[in-house]
């Protein structure tokens, strides 16, 4: 692990400004590894805004300044429908990000708190995490039978342990740990949507990190 589990708030001085440049882009289907909507790499449309958030995000870790670092990112807005998801019944799978370094989410959506993310462990050692195909086939828009779909994700999930909440608290953001296993939360009715603007940090030079730098303390 490199970096502590992390919330700010407040973290655009215009949410609206950016909800409205949100809304200006094209969202597209994924791969069916997520569900929703995302757009492409938001460095392709404002590469300013991108270095800002990804430089902002990283100077609770490294003061501006002080610290010569090195990033690679890619982040994007991504959207989520109550049709998305109405089958979770308010779950998401728990995962990881373990290709990259640092996951960032930032809350987008007003008047709704109950959507956020949990952090969890697992209840005992596991391999390589293996997610059922249904959750794929379900993301893609395939006929599968609800019944079978809950199982499997209650089956899934169940193997981890819930041990941090985060609310989806308008303009806040998180940050944790890719190798964190975590799940999305959702608690949207018919016609509400999350919106959310994801960073995952692939690479990150610095001359120290974090949890890193912590176990060296006695």
């Amino acid at each position: 692990m490199y970096y502590p589990v992390t919330q700010s708030f407040n973290f655009f001085n215009d949410p609206q400004k950016i909800i409205d440049f949100a809304n200006s882009l094209e969202f597209f289907e994924g791969n069916n590894r997520w569900p929703g909507k995302r757009t492409d790499d938001i460095w392709n449309f404002d590469a300013d805004l991108y270095q800002h958030i990804s430089l902002k995000i990283l100077s609770l870790f490294y003061p501006k300044g002080q610290v010569s670092y090195n990033y690679e990112a890619e982040a994007s807005f991504q959207k989520i429908t109550y049709d998305d998801v109405k089958m979770n019944k308010g779950m998401g799978w728990v995962h990881d990000d373990s290709m990259h370094k640092l996951t960032a989410i930032i809350y987008l959506t007003p008047n709704n708190t109950t959507s956020g993310t949990s952090i969890y462990t697992p209840k005992k050692t596991i391999g390589a995490l293996k997610t059922p195909q249904i959750k794929y086939d379900y993301n893609e828009g395939l006929p599968i039978d609800e019944n079978d779909y809950i199982m499997a994700l209650n089956e899934h999930n169940n193997r981890f342990r819930k041990v941090s909440d985060f609310y989806s608290e308008f303009n806040s953001m998180i940050c944790f740990d890719s190798n964190l296993y975590h799940g999305a939360n959702f608690d949207l009715k018919p016609g509400e949507e999350r919106l959310t603007y994801i960073t995952f940090f692939k690479n990150i030079s610095a001359p120290y990190y974090p949890i890193v730098e912590s176990s060296t303390i006695l």
